[in-house]
């Protein structure tokens, strides 16, 4: 109890509270910005289980606000999934972490949340986070939203206590395409920070039984202008919200599941195919072999760039094929390159 007692000693927690975080089973969906300030911030409270799970692989431009990832994780070719377990087990070997490289979809939810008491949000886009919402919202379990661009952020956490879930405030879906993106419009570490920090806060809440405390607001800021403001769910929301007030979950229908799917911001097709699973990467680098080629097998993923595009392949036969927002493109170059 040393490790923890600055943070047991404060009266909203105590020594029961501190027993509630050991207990607590979280998933982290994606550890970008978000999901690795989250993920140390849990792991250094000494939540008990932590579920880290995010499709992507670090680059460079992530180092400037993903606080698990070092220059030597980008160069070894590592999931962010992979390196932040490595990274958290390094800071507290007493909880168990457990990585999954994989996309969440409706087809696999169920799966990779089984036995999960509590998400945190630190996805990308709004096709993933209705997904989570439905998830959490059918199943009664607490979901904190959390979203970073620029200078702002905006945290939200839906509880099973009659407030107004994702989908009342943002009823419809957003545009890949026309929503903004760190790609784009780039994003503040200290605005992804403060997000990540706030969700953390929220959580630490839920589980020590102090939800009741959250209001039900959205908690929006500027940490460069220095504003911060909470606006009332439910002067936002909606009555026919298919969710939490009808029952109906469309983010988690396998027929509503998009096989190409653009990733927001990233120039890049995301394909899922479970036909990768019988591949052998090592016979598929050396058929990409060639004077226009350069192919990479890293510990979770085979990558070969080729003259204006690169093709990401994972264990699980799921693909990125970077340079092109063309779902049709795409699945011609992965038929070309990995094959039907």
């Amino acid at each position: 109890m040393d490790r923890y007692s600055r943070q047991s000693i404060l009266s909203q927690i105590g020594a029961e509270g501190q027993k509630e975080i050991a207990a607590a089973r979280v998933a982290i969906v994606g550890v970008g910005a978000l999901g690795s300030v989250s993920a140390q911030l849990c792991a250094r409270a000494g939540v008990g289980f932590l579920r880290l799970i995010d499709r992507d692989v670090i680059e460079w431009s992530n180092l400037q606000r993903q606080v698990l990832f070092t220059e030597k994780d980008a160069k070894s070719g590592l999931a962010k999934a992979t390196a932040a377990k490595n990274s958290l087990e390094a800071i507290n070997s007493d909880i168990q972490i457990k990585a999954i490289v994989e996309d969440i979809h409706a087809g696999n939810i169920s799966e990779l949340l089984q036995g999960i008491d509590f998400i945190l949000d630190g996805t990308d886009n709004f096709e993933t986070r209705y997904l989570l919402n439905d998830f959490a919202v059918k199943n009664k379990i607490a979901f904190v939203y959390g979203g970073a661009i620029e200078t702002r952020g905006m945290v939200y956490s839906v509880l099973a206590d009659g407030r107004p879930c994702l989908r009342c405030i943002f009823p419809e879906s957003v545009n890949a395409q026309d929503s903004q993106s760190c790609d784009r419009a780039g994003v503040l570490a200290s605005a992804a920070h403060m997000t990540a920090s706030v969700q953390f806060t929220q959580l630490i809440q839920v589980i020590v039984g102090a939800g009741a405390s959250i209001a039900a607001n959205v908690f929006s800021f500027d940490v460069w202008r220095g504003e911060f403001k909470q606006l009332a769910a439910k002067s936002l929301s909606t009555e026919n919200c298919s969710g939490c007030r009808e029952k109906v979950f469309p983010g988690l229908s396998p027929l509503l599941g998009t096989q190409a799917l653009k990733l927001c911001g990233r120039n890049a097709v995301q394909i899922q195919s479970s036909k990768g699973h019988g591949l052998v990467w090592e016979e598929l680098a050396e058929r990409w072999k060639g004077s226009d080629t350069a192919v990479q097998v890293g510990a979770d993923f085979a990558r070969v760039s080729v003259p204006d595009y690169e093709l990401m392949l994972f264990r699980n036969g799921r693909v990125i094929v970077k340079g092109t927002e063309d779902p049709v493109l795409a699945k011609s170059l992965y038929a070309r390159w990995i094959g039907a």
